[in-house]
């Protein structure tokens, strides 16, 4: 999936019973919190596997395939101090606390991971005239592996 217009984030420190379609569209609506007022959501979080191509004396080569990790979305946002999915960032935001990440398209599509967030602040005045809070994402595998979720599949 590409970054879309529209796209909302939300973000719920309610654990899914599974890690799978049905376990996130469990959290109930009062347990996620809308990030408002989102500028840019960073994209969408995916997995990479990241390889290294060592040449060797006699000239062949090795392939060492890394173990597979998610990419960091950087967030970025009008800093509105009452919005409660901001809060719920900031609170956050030590790096610690493992959160989970509900991202809408406008077409109702859903992408669900767990991660932390880091860097949750607000900055002067951007180049648009407005006080922005940026932050970070950093999507994670649970303890079975499983990474992003996406509703429907793609």
């Amino acid at each position: 999936m590409s970054t879309a217009a529209g796209t909302t984030i939300a973000i719920s420190t309610t654990a899914p019973a599974t890690h799978n379609v049905a376990g996130f569209d469990a959290i109930t609506t009062a347990n996620w919190r809308v990030i408002g007022a989102v500028v840019n959501t960073g994209g969408f979080p995916k997995a990479m596997r990241e390889f290294d191509d060592v040449r060797l004396l006699d000239g062949s080569s090795l392939v060492i395939a890394r173990g597979e990790t998610m990419d960091t979305l950087e967030v970025e946002a009008v800093y509105q101090p009452g919005d409660t999915g901001q809060q719920a960032v900031a609170t956050a935001a030590n790096g610690k606390t493992l959160a989970w990440f509900k991202w809408t398209t406008p077409a109702g599509a859903k992408i669900y991971c767990a991660g932390y967030v880091t860097g949750y602040g607000p900055s002067a005045e951007t180049a648009d005239d407005y006080v922005g809070v940026q932050f970070t994402i950093k999507p994670i595998f649970d303890a079975t592996g499983a990474g992003v979720v996406i509703s429907p599949a793609v």
